[in-house]
């Protein structure tokens, strides 16, 4: 965290919570000047962080990454025989593996990294920090069913 501009830095792409609020909020005022709706859906993935499936993940790093051979096999080692302990001077927790989770938020990015393909394939636009996804678009008055049918079926619940 930057004291100085009240925000954590995105570890990966070199943005702040500033940038992610000012970018969205910029493409809303443009639609909004052009008379057109704009409707932004955030997403709050800080649940999905931690239960990453990692046979999931591995084959997210093989087939859009193109991760193979020995580094690969270092991924799977480290995703599947890795343990964990809590540990509080004096006291330290047993060993435990981990069945789920992501490691932090560089694998987090990678194993979602198609979602924002899925996102762009509609004509929408996004905006990603770490486990918070916005995801905006604008349209002509007259198209705000078709508009609102899209994000209904893309982004349910």
């Amino acid at each position: 965290m930057d004291p100085a501009r009240g925000s954590a830095p995105d570890p990966v792409i070199g943005r702040s919570t500033e940038t992610a609020i000012v970018r969205v909020l910029s493409g809303i005022l443009q639609a909004v000047d052009r008379d057109n709706l704009a409707a932004v859906v955030l997403l709050d993935l800080s649940a999905a962080f931690n239960t990453v499936d990692r046979t999931i993940l591995l084959r997210c790093l093989q087939q859009m990454f193109g991760i193979d051979d020995t580094a690969d096999r270092w991924f799977e080692s480290y995703l599947s025989f890795r343990k964990q302990y809590v540990r509080h001077d004096p006291n330290k927790s047993s060993a435990s593996y981990v069945v789920c989770g992501v490691l932090g938020p560089i694998l987090f990015v990678l194993y979602t990294a198609d979602l924002l393909s899925v996102i762009d394939s509609h004509g929408l636009s996004a905006h990603r920090y770490a486990d918070d996804t916005q995801v905006y678009g604008a349209c002509r008055p007259h198209s705000r069913q078709t508009y609102l049918s899209v994000l209904k079926q893309q982004l349910p619940g």
